[in-house]
């Protein structure tokens, strides 16, 4: 026959960390030593670590050059009836524009028309004033967040002349 336990036991507290995450490894090392401390000083706690990150897409300094030579950018176009369409380039802001919107606008037929921007303007016969009408969102250095920076801007601001592309990144994200 066993012997009871004089003392009663009681569910531990659960004590949540937030830890930067430095890797796997480090991680591991770190959460392992705070788990060993934790018992020593707390015995009745019982540590739940979760693990912050830094937002790898970092805000740039928009300022820092003119619109009409940035490139690797998301735009926001606004029409003057509040049609709004998001986009990204890689090239100069200003050889895009010059190419498939002024260009587009002056050649007449429905195969000039492939722009979504371009096709709305000469359906609704507004004018575009580009200083007004385009606006820089982001500024990236590479390729593969450029395009979820453009997924995210497409979510977030829902443009209603933009079409599903297949070169924009499906976000499954909660928000």
């Amino acid at each position: 026959m066993r012997k009871r336990s004089k003392y009663l036991t009681v569910e531990k507290k659960k004590v949540f960390i937030c830890l930067p995450y430095k890797g796997e490894t480090v991680s591991q090392k770190i959460e392992k030593r705070m788990k060993g401390a934790m018992k020593i000083c707390f015995p009745a706690a019982n540590q739940v670590t979760l693990y912050s990150t830094t937002c790898s897409i970092s805000q740039s300094k928009l300022d820092k050059y003119p619109g009409d030579v940035t490139s690797n950018c998301v735009y926001k176009f606004t029409c003057i009836c509040g049609s709004k369409y998001i986009g990204r380039t890689e090239r100069r802001a200003s050889i895009w524009l010059s190419e498939h919107i002024l260009r587009n606008l002056r050649l007449k037929g429905s195969r000039y028309l492939q722009s979504a921007i371009t096709r709305h303007l000469v359906d609704t016969g507004h004018f575009v004033e580009i200083s007004k009408s385009f606006k820089i969102l982001d500024i990236q250095r590479t390729v593969n967040l450029l395009r979820f920076v453009e997924a995210s801007a497409i979510k977030r601001h829902r443009p209603n002349l933009c079409t599903q592309k297949e070169s924009v990144v499906n976000l499954s994200l909660p928000w």
